[in-house]
């Protein structure tokens, strides 16, 4: 809600009069966590390493650019990394859910199917966490699991804890949901293992031995059709159209697509705005279809089978320090004693 990210009265007015249910959020929330922290309610302990990549806010903060990284930094290093999702967006008739090649968004979710569409990796999306790295345990000879998104799934025991939060944003007004756009607390920040902040100066890593810069760098436009790269700049595809295009993205924060729009120098005569994991409508599509739309690649996801012939996508990449993966390699070492586990 654009409310938790403004400081005007009426913004303020909004949040106190949710602070009541936001107080009750509060309440559920910590004794959740107390009671899987003490055993009462039952979690599940993997045998090799989980790593955790979320935040403590709702929204898009550069969280599946961030997974896709550490996997590929993780292939690199020798490991076999699986993937585990709620898959947002998505439902399928069975869970745990295999990721594949022939998958719709509408099966597994936006994020799992880009995520498998660019690390080639086992994917296992289920709303239960815990039963989706027991089923790639079982099918796959993976030896790190990565989950996307899933800090406040307590159900799953984890070893290292990674947070994501846009520098632009950050956390907003502070405030809990739903007053605000928090989950947790902020000072549950205080517990992770690493803090990417998405868009910050590399400044930033030398306040303190855990925080670290990233930043996404657009790579080459694709045809949402064929999810392949294009062979010329799209500069160069506006110039020989007729018309501008309409661009469009269904992501937590629209605003960093526009800007990378605006930094390529690349001019849309309109901009849709869709909610995050969001799609276009059946009579949004067929408006479309003769149309030069540029989307984001989550957003590709959902439409090869429905694209027209003059949709783009433009995958971006995150870019992280050798420092952040020196301390991420550190702790994964760690992770080999049963001493080392996260507390909750």
């Amino acid at each position: 809600m654009d409310f938790w990210y403004q400081s005007d009265n009426a913004a303020k007015l909004k949040s106190i009069l949710l602070a009541p249910l936001a107080i009750v959020f509060s309440g559920v929330s910590a004794l959740r966590r107390w009671l899987y922290k003490n055993g009462i309610m039952k979690s599940y302990r993997a045998p090799v390493p989980v790593i955790v990549v979320g935040n403590i806010n709702v929204g898009g903060t550069g969280k599946t650019p961030t997974v896709i990284a550490i996997v590929e930094y993780l292939k690199q290093q020798g490991y076999s990394p699986g993937v585990v999702s709620r898959g947002y967006g998505g439902k399928s008739e069975h869970y745990p859910y295999v990721v594949n090649s022939n998958s719709s968004s509408i099966e597994s979710g936006d994020e799992p199917l880009l995520i498998y569409q660019r690390c080639r990796i086992p994917v296992m999306v289920d709303p239960n966490r815990s039963r989706a790295i027991q089923r790639l345990l079982d099918n796959d000879n993976v030896d790190c699991i990565v989950s996307d998104d899933g800090l406040q799934h307590y159900a799953m025991q984890r070893d290292i804890e990674i947070v994501v939060q846009d520098q632009q944003r950050l956390l907003g007004n502070g405030e809990l949901l739903p007053a605000g756009p928090l989950r947790e607390k902020p000072s549950r920040l205080d517990s992770v293992d690493l803090l990417v902040f998405n868009g910050a100066a590399a400044s930033i890593e030398k306040d303190d031995h855990k925080s670290f810069a990233m930043k996404l760098e657009p790579g080459s436009w694709c045809k949402v059709r064929s999810l392949a790269p294009i062979s010329v700049s799209m500069s160069d595809v506006l110039n020989a159209s007729t018309s501008k295009p309409t661009a469009m993205a269904g992501i937590g924060n629209p605003k960093r697509f526009y800007q990378t729009l605006a930094a390529q120098g690349l001019d849309v005569q309109d901009f849709i705005e869709l909610g995050d994991h969001s799609a276009l409508t059946q009579e949004q599509l067929l408006k479309l279809t003769e149309q030069m739309l540029l989307m984001t690649e989550k957003d590709a996801m959902k439409y090869p089978e429905y694209a027209g012939e003059h949709w783009y996508y433009l995958p971006v990449n995150a870019k992280l320090s050798a420092e952040f993966y020196q301390l991420l390699s550190t702790k994964l070492a760690n992770c080999k004693s049963p001493t080392n586990l996260k507390d909750l």
